[in-house]
């Protein structure tokens, strides 16, 4: 083997140059090399000849390349090795290109446009992050995963599917631009809050959600897990479970069958009202520091037991009020 072919081929394995590359600069090295038989003498003219090709020559089995002699067999050997260097380079090349594209494909959808997004369904968890916006959450069992309807960002952690809702905590006055003044209460809420991000989950997913200075209307999501609310509005219906819940300087309002687990409720500071649905099975226990705990018979009583109490909802009040009702 050449020197030019030794070091096209450690080109080629460093990364430097490509397989098309490799293969222009080996053709150009091959031609480049002398070929055996050159002669040049009185009977073949004042120029020199180039010999007849190892083709040509009867019973060759070798050629001439840089002054080696190569025979054919070596000459086979190294144009497989060649073809399965080719071959693993151009396996390797797709690889990297598929791996780019589809991380491109990834980071464009990082940030969505306001279009509903399908997630796949092997999911175990949702989490959700907002700031001052508004958002809709919904329990859908027609959707397998999650669906989103409005402008976020996403990222997925394994099984898991991080969704981010940043807003703003100013008024938005650029609607005074386009001379659309509300008209009604909603208009109000897009004008302070931006228009309402849509979340569309399957009951059985439980859900992960952390709101600051923003809203929340949650309906038929069956299962919470980690809770946080800061300076926000709360909604909550048709919940089984809250796995753990913080509520700090806000209001809020939770209506449903609790009858799983157990779930624990946080109130730093604000108003929080529970309301336990028609066939709950749970056992509530209250402890309040400076706070209030008002139960659905009055009384100060420090446990509240519905059903037959299987599943349990221990409520914590620090500064401010729980109302506890039994509906």
């Amino acid at each position: 083997m050449s020197a030019d072919i030794t070091a096209i081929l450690e080109d080629l394995a460093a990364g430097r140059i490509d397989t098309a590359e490799a293969n222009r600069r080996i053709a150009a090295a091959g031609q480049d090399q002398p070929t055996s038989g050159v002669t040049s003498g009185p009977d073949c003219g004042p120029g020199p000849r180039h010999g007849a090709s190892e083709d040509d020559a009867p019973g060759a089995d070798s050629s001439s390349l840089g002054g080696f002699t190569i025979p054919s067999e070596a000459k086979e050997g190294l144009r497989s090795a060649w073809r399965v260097v080719s071959g693993m380079a151009d396996s390797v090349g797709e690889t990297v290109a598929s791996t780019v594209s589809s991380g491109s494909r990834r980071a464009s959808g990082g940030n969505d446009s306001e279009r509903s997004v399908d997630m796949t369904t092997d999911l175990d968890r949702v989490r959700i992050n907002c700031s001052g916006r508004r958002i809709r959450l919904i329990g859908d069992r027609s959707i397998p995963g999650v669906q989103i309807g409005g402008k976020h960002t996403r990222r997925r952690i394994g099984r898991v599917v991080e969704i981010g809702i940043d807003g703003h905590l100013a008024p938005d006055l650029g609607v005074l631009k386009r001379f659309r003044l509300p008209t009604g209460m909603d208009g109000v809420k897009d004008l302070s809050f931006g228009r309402e991000v849509t979340v569309r989950v399957h009951p059985d997913l439980p859900v992960d959600i952390e709101l600051s200075g923003g809203s929340l209307r949650a309906s038929g999501v069956e299962r919470f897990g980690r809770v946080r609310v800061t300076a926000g509005v709360t909604e909550i219906d048709g919940v089984h479970q809250i796995e753990d819940g913080l509520f700090q300087a806000g209001s809020g309002s939770i209506t449903g069958r609790i009858d799983t687990g157990r779930s624990q409720i946080r109130v730093e500071s604000g108003n929080l009202n529970i309301k336990l649905a028609g066939g709950s099975n749970v056992s509530v226990r209250g402890k309040a520091q400076t706070g209030m705990i008002s139960w659905p018979e009055g009384g100060e009583v420090d446990e509240y037991v519905m059903g037959n109490g299987s599943a349990r909802l221990d409520l914590t009040c620090l500064v401010g009020r729980i109302a506890v009702r039994a509906l």
